[in-house]
């Protein structure tokens, strides 16, 4: 189940590392990816519990996303960030920190490094070269960036964790299988 306190702790952590307390927000949804994605990698969790769907510029944290842009209401996100869109002041989509949050509260030593290293990679990177990059992972899902260019309504298209631990990860399917149910476990107990 997805976990909005422990996404305020993964977003408040990047926008401190960012000098200006501000990220563009595709670099921020590619670097929270990238992070649930090594998480998967390296445990049987993820640090958010996200889902994820394949959009036109790579995959994304399905409910940081709505949360970001406002598809879905949480006081809680809205003291902490603010999503300004390009004209607000901004000459990109931006989200801003206005609030620090306490991440230690919420994750683990463990995901913090993991989070820092992330930060460390890939954080000063702009963000087409971040959409480039998540446009090789194999379990996205080209035809959401097919059907934007053909201006056609479908663009966003669930992205299943045995698509990234198959296609993406690369895992045997016994394997998988076998790491599908210790997720489902394990979200059972922090249910």
């Amino acid at each position: 189940m997805f976990s909005e306190d422990r996404a305020i702790g993964m977003v408040s952590l990047f926008l401190e590392k960012s000098a200006s307390r501000r990220l563009n927000d595709l670099v921020l949804m590619k670097i929270l990816y990238i992070s649930e994605r090594r998480s998967l990698e390296q445990t049987n969790t993820l640090i958010s519990d996200s889902s994820f769907a394949s959009l036109p510029k790579g995959p994304v944290p399905s409910e940081v996303l709505n949360l970001m842009k406002g598809n879905r209401r949480s006081e809680k996100w809205e003291h902490h960030f603010k999503f300004l869109r390009k004209g607000q002041g901004v000459d990109e989509n931006t989200v801003e920190l206005c609030e620090p949050f306490d991440y230690r509260e919420e994750l683990s030593i463990f995901e913090v490094k993991l989070l820092n290293s992330v930060w460390d990679e890939f954080g000063s990177q702009e963000k087409w070269d971040l959409v480039e990059l998540t446009h090789d992972f194999p379990e996205w899902e080209k035809k959401a960036l097919e059907n934007e260019r053909a201006g056609l309504y479908q663009r966003s298209f669930d992205l299943a964790l045995s698509d990234i631990l198959l296609k993406g990860l690369k895992q045997d399917p016994s394997v998988v299988e076998k790491r599908l149910l210790d997720i489902e476990y394990y979200r059972g107990l922090s249910a």
